[in-house]
């Protein structure tokens, strides 16, 4: 493990990144050129981010080889469609499933990543 601080001092590489983090959209590899499909998702800050972005964002029924699709879920039974959505994405493409968090949440971060879902194929 590499400390942050030598004598109380940020290393530069670390203090850099705090300075200017990543920008989310790097974080989930969205790039200019992508097309991106938005399901069930009302955030319109995330939103506006995305649409200065990517090259096109479409909401609903996403195009077939959509590179990333954004997919709002709330409940487990929400998760049904991945199989489907996933038959729109190119083959080296992404679903990332956006949902509510906290203690009331009813959708866990483990009912996304369970390995034996017939979605998962690779869990970040």
């Amino acid at each position: 493990m590499v400390p942050l601080c030598s004598n109380w001092v940020l290393k530069p590489r670390w203090a850099e990144k705090i300075r200017n983090p990543k920008p989310v959209l790097d974080k989930l590899g969205v790039k200019p050129e992508h097309d991106v499909g938005v399901i069930s998702i009302d955030d319109e800050a995330f939103l506006k981010q995305l649409k200065n972005r990517a090259a096109t964002v479409r909401s609903g029924r996403p195009r077939t080889d959509t590179d990333v699709i954004f997919f709002g879920a709330n409940r487990n039974k929400n998760l049904d469609r991945l199989a489907m959505l996933r038959s729109y994405i190119r083959p080296n493409g992404a679903i990332w499933i956006m949902r509510p968090k906290g203690a009331n949440a009813e959708l866990k971060e483990s009912d996304i990543a369970n390995p034996s879902a017939e979605w998962v194929t690779d869990v970040a």
